[in-house]
């Protein structure tokens, strides 16, 4: 009878402590998801240099000249090369480069409405409807 209370004894001192260090442990897993498109929007982009004629026809000077038309017509032409799902991106990057200097609040307002609306004005579609840029610039 004393080896049968040893036992059970045992064997409730290691139920309690398996216990203890299962509740102890704690396993984390942690999913991360990829936007495959914005990684790859993100190293696609350079309004600098794909889009040099619609940063043009957004730039505020640039409205005042006769040029204004010749680089929309190119800025359409540039502006359909970039893909479908980088499009609103595009946009936004072309607004913050192009607000890095100086600027008026009504030149800022005209920018931004230019910029806005170059996928209508070039008939081309956007993902998901437009961008809400109001909320990138203010």
């Amino acid at each position: 009878m004393a080896i049968f209370i040893k036992v059970t004894i045992m064997f409730f001192v290691v139920a309690l402590l398996s216990l203890a260090i299962s509740a102890t442990t704690i396993t984390t897993i942690t999913t991360t998801i990829v936007d495959e498109n914005a990684k790859e929007c993100a190293q696609s982009i350079d309004p600098m240099k794909q889009l040099d004629h619609c940063m043009k026809y957004i730039s505020p000077k640039m409205s005042l000249m006769n040029a204004h038309d010749e680089h929309r017509i190119e800025c359409c032409t540039q502006f359909k090369n970039i893909k479908k799902a980088c499009r609103c991106k595009a946009i936004k990057e072309m607004v913050r480069q192009q607000q890095q200097g100086q600027m008026e609040s009504d030149d800022r307002d005209q920018m931004v409405k230019d910029a806005m609306n170059i996928p209508s004005i070039c008939r081309i579609n956007m993902p998901e409807g437009q961008c809400d840029i109001q909320t990138f610039y203010f």
